[in-house]
């Protein structure tokens, strides 16, 4: 499968979630404000390998949408939001073109200068 495909119907995915805050799409230009909440998602796939003998592909992969908010605002509305999206993803585990949701995983939040940042990794896996 085309991994546009996975792309796309991931962050079509995303973008139905309800009270979405500003995602910074990949390749577009996006100037976070300082004082907001964003989203920005990255879709990692990784090598695909020979799934039978009738020549199917396994590809697994990893959508990561890291939930980033200003530091010094707490971390609770910011690690609300990264449970959101995990609960939105979890809700549908089968999701159009037999893309499938493996597990979800929040990890511990990522602190620089300006911005706390949760990391959501939503485990994926397509047969082809």
């Amino acid at each position: 499968m085309d991994i546009r495909v996975v792309s796309k119907t991931l962050d079509v995915r995303l973008s139905q979630m309800p009270s979405l805050p500003p995602v910074a799409w990949p390749n577009i230009d996006f100037k976070p404000d300082i004082d907001t909440m964003y989203l920005r998602p990255s879709n990692l796939p990784a090598n695909g390998s020979l799934f039978n003998m009738n020549y199917a592909q396994e590809t697994p992969g990893v959508y990561q949408v890291s939930v980033a908010g200003p530091v010094g605002d707490g971390a609770g509305l910011i690690e609300q939001v990264a449970s959101d999206v995990s609960a939105h993803f979890g809700a549908v585990r089968n999701l159009d073109n037999n893309i499938f949701i493996e597990s979800i995983d929040v990890a511990p939040a990522i602190i620089d200068d300006v911005w706390y940042t949760v990391p959501v990794s939503i485990n994926w896996r397509i047969i082809d």
